[in-house]
């Protein structure tokens, strides 16, 4: 079958790549182990944003970048789509007021974007007829219309990719003709090599020694 895949690139990361020693992960091969044998993977479409550096993670920003680098030139069948972070400062009330305080300002980031360009693509990649099942690796509940038009009007499969801790979307489950988990043997055999061939592209240092 005709196979496109979305994956919401920090769903992926909270629930199953955050803190792992498998960050370095190649996605074709993890999706070739994870999907059914009959799946003729078209493309994959890997959405995220640019994270920023922080006082205690100096270094974070250059570590997505050489990984996002290394996903496009490894692996052909992909299409990286990009967002955004937008950082406000907020007043909110807080849990536990004190004598003097009763609100803080907190700092907050929001990743904008991801979820109307999944909802997009999918919606237009099945009105253009490119896949027969489209793999969706998020728990978002703002997809439920795309996925319920893609499913009823263009009568295309959906499948659900579940993170290892992450638990089935029960708004999406019910659009969903094929369920897959993603193991941790699967994350452990689907790593990139330390050193992307024909390029200058390697692994980060410090995942080298985690």
């Amino acid at each position: 079958m005709r196979t496109y895949v979305y994956i919401d690139g920090f769903n992926l990361y909270r629930g199953a790549l955050k803190d792992s020693v498998y960050r370095w992960l190649d996605l074709k091969v993890l999706l070739q182990k994870t999907l059914p044998k009959e799946s003729k993977l078209l493309k994959i479409n890997y959405y995220t944003a640019r994270v920023m550096n922080t006082p205690d993670n100096p270094s974070i920003t250059n570590r997505q970048d050489i990984y996002l680098r290394a996903l496009k030139v490894y692996i052909p069948e992909i299409d990286i789509h990009e967002g955004k972070f937008k950082r406000k400062k907020k007043h909110v009330p807080l849990v536990h007021p004190t004598d003097t305080e009763e609100k803080a300002y907190v700092r907050l980031y929001e990743e904008k974007r991801t979820d109307v360009n999944i909802a997009t693509h999918i919606l237009n990649d099945a009105w253009k007829d490119r896949y027969d099942i489209a793999y969706l690796l998020s728990t978002d509940s703002d997809l439920y219309e795309a996925i319920r038009l893609v499913t009823y009007e263009r009568k295309k499969q959906i499948g659900l990719i579940i993170p290892t801790r992450r638990g089935i979307p029960k708004e999406l489950s019910p659009f969903a003709q094929h369920i897959r988990h993603i193991t941790t043997t699967a994350l452990a055999q689907s790593q990139l090599p330390a050193q992307i061939p024909g390029t200058r592209i390697h692994k980060p240092n410090e995942w080298h020694d985690e």
